[in-house]
This record gives structure tokens, sequence and C-alpha cells, in this order.
């Protein structure tokens, strides 16, 4: 049965979990090393959910408007003649991009929740990041399984313990996927736009994106980091297959769960690999994944 993800019912679900606190728009930074994709859908989800997100990035203005496009579609695509989506695209409505010094510690300093999003780079300015964000709540990571990105992820437990902030971490294999959203008006709208597809001229690659967003888009949590990470054939494997894997991982998935998990109480601490579905965990089955675990 066709399944809605509506992603304002996190709010709704997380405050019960959280004892009564207040459902107001929770404001998200997110900056990365990589797995731009997941930025980008992290944040144009948790816009639609009624928070507010700001994304530190280049300030190369094609560079902000190349990631507007994979997010809410060319403003003359075919299936772009919605005025509200022409708002997004321009900026006027949606996730705001900042890049200057002066604009990231304003967007800090509001800041209830952090995430870091890395693939296969750390990220050094955690340090930087939190001592300039005075009402963070939740520290939210997607690290690479196998160790790759240990020593980064014992950093951020230490700082997060000196300040007595919440750290979730979400390790990720290969990624897989990632939209599209904004193609079935009857459907759900769970990751990019379709020119995420159109922007990707390697068939054989597309044709598995395509398949992982329609076939492989359940998710398995295991608690801690078990997985080697993927060897060359595991890579060849991955590259050439939308199967599920140990060591694959989807965008929508990972986005999806660093969301729920930076508005939980407590951290985290899992791995997320692939499973086959054709939509996502709703809501409430993330909520009940990630608090029994």
């Amino acid at each position: 049965m066709k399944r809605t993800i509506e992603m304002a019912a996190i709010l709704v679900l997380l405050s019960l979990l959280t004892a009564g606190k207040a459902t107001s728009a929770f404001h998200h930074v997110i900056v990365g090393r990589g797995a731009l994709e997941v930025q980008l859908i992290a944040a144009k989800l948790a816009d639609r959910s009624g928070d507010t997100c700001a994304i530190i990035t280049s300030s190369d203005e094609n560079y902000i408007r190349n990631c507007r496009n994979l997010m809410y579609g060319r403003k003359n695509d075919a299936n772009n003649d919605d005025d509200d989506d022409d708002d997004y695209n321009a900026g006027a409505k949606g996730p705001i991009f900042v890049s200057d010094s002066q604009s990231i510690g304003n967007e800090l300093d509001k800041a209830d929740g952090l995430i870091i999003v890395c693939e296969d780079e750390a990220f050094d300015g955690v340090d930087m990041m939190m001592d300039n964000s005075p009402n963070i709540r939740h520290v939210a990571v997607l690290s690479k399984m196998g160790g790759g990105l240990r020593k980064m992820e014992e950093s951020f437990q230490s700082k997060c313990l000196m300040n007595n902030v919440a750290l979730s971490i979400v390790r990720a294999g290969i990624l897989k996927g990632g939209g599209p959203g904004n193609v079935d008006v009857e459907g759900p709208d769970l990751g990019l736009s379709k020119f995420y597809y159109d922007s990707n001229y390697e068939l054989g690659s597309a044709m598995v994106t395509m398949a992982s967003d329609k076939f492989t888009l359940g998710a398995r949590v295991t608690p801690g980091d078990p997985f080697k990470p993927p060897n060359m054939f595991a890579k060849i494997k991955s590259k050439n297959s939308f199967d599920p894997a140990d060591t694959d991982t989807g965008r929508i998935a990972a986005a999806q769960s660093l969301l729920v998990a930076i508005q939980m109480e407590d951290g985290i601490d899992i791995s997320l690999s692939t499973e086959k579905a054709e939509m996502p965990p709703t809501a409430e089955e993330w909520v009940d994944i990630l608090t029994n675990i």
C-alpha cells in the first residue's frame, strides 16, 4: 500500500518523546565535506516540515543556483510551472545558503541543531561551529562505515560531552539514489527534483540511481560500526546494482534519519544500510526504529 511521507508528523511524535517540549520551528544549520545531495535533501525536507534551515556553502552564485535546481527543478522545466516552486527556485522561499562569516555567525547564533555531512573527508571545524552556537541542543553527523572517520567521530564525542550537547552518528556506506521529488503530484516529494536525474549523463549510473529510488528505498539500522568499508569488488557491484547491501546507504534514508535523530533528546550511534522497499520508512517508523535500537 502506498504510504505518504509526512515529515511534519515527526515534530508531533518527537514532542511526545521529549516530554512536552515546545514544537516551535527547529532551526537547522547544515555543513559538510561531501554528500551534497544528502545535505540538500535534508534541507528540503526540514523546510517542508515547517522547520527553518541554513546551508553553509560556497559563495559562488552558479553553485547555489545549481543546488536550488537540484532541490526544486529549473524554473523553465516543463514540470516546474508552479509559482510557488519558482519562489523556492529563486531563493525567496526554502532553505537559505550562507557563506560569509557574518551570515554564518547569525545562523549559528540561532541554531537548535547542527547537521554535519561527510562522505570521504573529515570535517575539522566542529570546535568553531559549536563555540558559536549558544543554543545548540544536538549535533547529528553523517560519517563513514568501517572506521575511516573514527578520529573525527571521537573528537565530536569529546566536544559534545564537554558542552553537554547530544551527539548522533549515522554511518553510511556507498550512497545511492536521492530523487526525484516533485514529479508525481499525487505522491510524496521525497528527494531531489527530476533535474538530479536529467543532469546525470552517464547512462549506467543514471539507471541504477533511478532503480534504487524505485525499489531500494528501505532502511536497515545496525547499532555501532560493524561493517568493514566496501572493497573494490563491493564498489563494482554497487555501481552496477540496486540490490540491497550492508555497505550501501540510500541518500533519502540518510537525510531522514539525520532529521529525526537531531530532534531527539538522546543521541544515537548507528550504521545505515539499504533494504528492498518502494517507499522509505514513514515518520512514525523512523521514530520507532531510532528509539528502539
